[in-house]
């Protein structure tokens, strides 16, 4: 384990909004690695999003908080509501199978808030 001295990626988007391109790179090619690390021991982390991606002194990006991880075949389906609103799938709000595409979908979600500044929102049903 390694400290993180209470250093988010929310933290520091918090004050400035949003980031540079070569910055959400940096983190974003930072958070692929740790998720497909986490993907290969078949688990799903079910909850990524800024407060969960930790900072070192060095600025080197810790995929943390596995409350809600789960393994993809220790059952063979799960549907329970995971995540957090912003952060979460398609597949999540209308209770559809959870895969490893849960946290894909996050990593675009934290991406595209990391480079715009605000939160990604489903499309509602009604505007389809």
């Amino acid at each position: 384990m390694e400290l993180c001295s209470n250093k988010t990626v929310d933290t520091l988007l918090e004050p400035r909004g949003s980031l540079q391109e070569h910055e959400v790179r940096y983190f974003g090619q930072q958070l692929v690695a740790g998720v497909a690390h986490l993907h290969s021991l078949n688990l799903v982390h079910g909850d990524l999003k800024p407060l969960n991606l930790f900072l070192t002194e060095e600025l080197v990006l810790k995929v943390g908080d596995f409350g809600q991880t789960q393994d993809m075949y220790e059952r063979e389906e799960f549907r329970s509501v995971v995540g957090t609103p912003g952060f979460q799938a398609p597949e999540v709000l209308s209770k559809g199978k959870h895969t490893d595409a849960l946290d894909v979908f996050a990593i675009g979600a934290i991406l595209f808030r990391m480079l715009l500044g605000v939160t990604y929102n489903l499309p509602s049903k009604a505007a389809a």
